[in-house]
């Protein structure tokens, strides 16, 4: 097993620092009734109180999370047993709404391929699409709009396969319940790029611990390109844990028993996961060389 992550006394001093000179949050949409602790890079919301009403609300909600890597029409340009990227496209939009996926991460998206998913997927919200330019639409989060309402946008960058990219991240309210969650999607670099996966990984670590300042549950999803590693660093240095198991501390790892894949679902906070999947047969097949992971997610009252 690869040796886990011990951050330094020093990165811990300089993990705010480091934040800003790692990667900017973008500025963002505010819900100006969401108390949330400053984000360097991010907007300030101003203080105030959830209407009176908001308590009589249900606390706690149900939702489906997904990540996919959709594989890039690039990778499928010329002869192979893949057809072209807007095509397979096609078939993750119909995959998506079939298996009823409430939010999802998505990566290694391309223009053309996000032009198919933004008219297929009606009902759905997509972030950032074009809004962070050619490296920013391969990652992309999509929900449905009738269940959640965007309340913030961010990035970090890193470095993804010897290029700068933005890492995009969402903060989502759930309508019937008004409660508030983080959803990051990642995609690290691939292959013999050891350095720069570590060097992303420490970058989303502090992310993760930034966004958990806020006291909301925050989810994260994407193609890690790493197994063990990957999880010990982030389930051992984070509150968040897989969807498929496992458990990790600073000082020991047990990653999850079964086969472990490259692509993770994670989150963390007064969370529960239940029927983990991970589809590979028939539609999936036909339209990337990833699994589909899907888990159910049970939010928990808040205490």
């Amino acid at each position: 097993m690869p040796p886990y992550y011990r951050p330094s006394r020093m990165l811990a001093a300089a993990a705010t620092a480091t934040v800003l000179a790692a990667g900017v949050l973008l500025p963002a949409t505010a819900d100006a009734a969401d108390p949330l602790l400053p984000i360097p890079g991010g907007t300030t919301p101003s203080q105030g109180a959830e209407p009176q009403q908001a308590a009589r609300r249900p606390t706690a909600f149900n939702f489906k999370l997904a990540t996919f890597n959709i594989l890039g029409s690039q990778h499928t340009a010329g002869p192979g047993g893949y057809g072209p990227g807007t095509h397979r496209a096609r078939i993750t939009a119909r995959m998506i709404k079939h298996k009823n996926v409430d939010v999802i991460g998505m990566q290694e998206v391309q223009t053309d391929q996000y032009r198919v998913l933004h008219n297929r997927l009606d009902h759905y919200r997509i972030w950032p699409g074009t809004r962070l330019g050619n490296q920013g639409i391969r990652l992309q989060i999509a929900w449905r709009e009738h269940q959640f309402k965007l309340l913030r946008t961010g990035t970090i960058t890193t470095r993804f396969d010897h290029q700068s990219r933005p890492v995009p991240w969402v903060k989502l309210k759930n309508r019937s319940t008004g409660r508030k969650m983080y959803v990051v999607d990642i995609h690290n670099s691939p292959q013999g790029e050891e350095a720069e996966r570590d060097s992303a990984t420490r970058a989303e670590i502090r992310l993760i611990n930034r966004l958990r300042q806020d006291h909301k549950p925050v989810f994260v999803v994407g193609d890690m390109n790493e197994k063990t590693e990957w999880f010990c660093k982030v389930a051992g240095h984070t509150d968040v844990r897989s969807a498929n198991g496992g458990h990790a501390g600073p000082d020991r790892c047990s990653p999850p028993q079964r086969r472990l894949r490259i692509d993770w679902l994670m989150g963390g906070r007064r969370i529960d996961f239940s029927h983990y999947r991970e589809d590979d047969g028939g539609q999936v097949r036909q339209a990337s060389d990833h699994e589909f992971l899907h888990t159910r997610v049970h939010v928990r009252s808040p205490r």
